[in-house]
């Protein structure tokens, strides 16, 4: 069963291990949500499928045709992860009544370990770092990949491209959107300007989060600006001006991270050659991909403004506004067609059924960033005038 580490440290009855993993899950927008799965041994094997088997329909007498999945068998190899803190014994003695030293030092330890888990999540590769392992950039799948810039060259984000690397994602939907500050400030800018599918709740420890299309928005620090792309993909972290968006289906035989044993603290004891003692926190981790349809990438995203990729936000009617209308005047199902097929040319100022000739409706449409688009409208129908 594969446990978040909030949930895994709710397993645990030791204090100082439960203070530093929610410390970790703290720091970590990713650990807060990625689960683990517990292993034995130091390496898991398991099989990706490679190709469907087929059904199909048969007349009675027909012969039976067979057909089984192909998988493809993948290794995840636990790694080492974790680092030793001393404690000064006299800081520790002659200023408890300040704080509790011990417990300020495994902070600092644990977010070290927050910090250096996420950048390998994103950007790990056992080819250059075989201490490590490999990350999402890594591990994408060539027909999971969609491509805003082109060449060299990034480009503005587009929702419309967003949404393509979101329904990449099978199952279902992502269960979170992994992205830079600059890009979610864009975004977020976005929605405060114009009518968009973006949503800000209060999550866990009370952060604010962005949803999108109710998709988590997690922002990481460890993804950079300054990514490299050419011919349109992703392929350097560093040396250039672009940036990518990850979408992530995770748990067992999606996404999932593997242990064993969980995030461990030790007190070695007190050192021989210096007044101190010493902790030391270790993790052994990994990343396993179980099926390829549980990430996509978006890369090539420049600093520009984000686009819509389509008419704007603006200019569409939202579902529930052309069924308003279509309930007050029966008669304007050609403003429904309209709406929906030809949204560039909604809402006009005044509109005349091509259809019935009979109801006139003229039409303001204002978008506030945190609401519902209000409306204003005046309609000469007898049927609207009836039923009101």
């Amino acid at each position: 069963m594969a446990l978040t580490l909030t949930e895994a440290a709710k397993l645990s009855n030791d204090v100082v291990l439960q203070g530093v993993i929610e410390t970790v899950v703290k720091e970590s927008r990713v650990l807060e949500l990625l689960p683990f799965i517990d292993m034995t041994g130091n390496a898991l094997t398991y099989n990706r499928e490679n190709a469907m088997a087929t059904a199909a329909f048969f007349d009675v007498g027909d012969t039976w045709s067979e057909s089984t999945p192909t998988f493809t068998q993948v290794s995840a190899t636990l790694k080492i992860l974790g680092g030793d803190a001393d404690v000064d014994q006299y800081v520790a003695t002659t200023r408890n009544n300040v704080q509790d030293i011990e417990a300020a030092v495994l902070e600092l330890k644990a977010k070290a370990v927050a910090h250096e888990f996420e950048d390998e999540f994103v950007y790990g590769d056992i080819a250059s770092d075989a201490k490590g392992f490999d990350g999402l950039h890594k591990l994408i799948p060539a027909g999971q990949q969609v491509h805003q810039g082109s060449g060299a060259t990034p480009a503005a984000l587009s929702l419309k491209k967003l949404d393509e690397a979101i329904d990449a994602v099978k199952p279902g939907k992502p269960d979170f959107l992994l992205m830079t500050r600059r890009t979610r400030r864009g975004i977020s800018a976005y929605a405060r300007s114009l009518t968009s599918p973006v949503q800000f709740e209060s999550g866990e420890f009370g952060r604010r989060v962005m949803f999108y299309d109710g998709i988590p928005v997690l922002e990481s620090d460890f993804m950079v600006d300054t990514e490299t792309i050419a011919s349109a993909a992703f392929a350097a972290k560093t040396g250039g001006a672009s940036s990518s968006v990850f979408a992530v289906k995770s748990g067992e035989g999606r996404l999932a991270g593997l242990t064993n044993g969980g995030i461990q603290v030790e007190n070695v004891g007190l050192m021989e050659t210096k007044d101190a003692r010493r902790w030391r926190c270790k993790w052994y981790v990994s990343l396993a991909l179980f099926s390829t349809l549980a990430i996509a990438r978006l890369d090539g995203i420049s600093s520009a403004d984000v686009v819509a990729g389509e008419a704007s936000f603006a200019r569409r009617a939202p579902l529930s506004y052309v069924w308003t209308i279509w309930k007050l005047c029966p008669s304007t199902d050609s403003h429904m067609y309209d709406a929906k097929h030809n949204p560039g040319t909604w809402p006009a100022q005044s509109h005349r059924s091509s259809m019935t000739g009979r109801c006139v409706t003229s039409t303001a449409l204002a978008a506030s960033p945190r609401s519902s688009p209000t409306t204003q409208r005046t309609t000469s129908c007898p049927t609207a005038s009836a039923a009101r």
